[in-house]
């Protein structure tokens, strides 16, 4: 994962998006959410 986009919000940290491949890339749809109060 290349460039993703992170934010942090009442206390979770996101990452959405980015990119991935190399000599193509390509747009991913992918997010994550992580709180780490609860370490998930």
């Amino acid at each position: 994962m290349n460039h993703p986009n992170v934010a942090a919000v009442d206390g979770r940290i996101y990452v959405i998006g980015g990119l991935s491949g190399g000599a193509s890339w390509q747009a991913l749809r992918d997010s994550y959410a992580y709180d780490p109060r609860t370490d998930r």
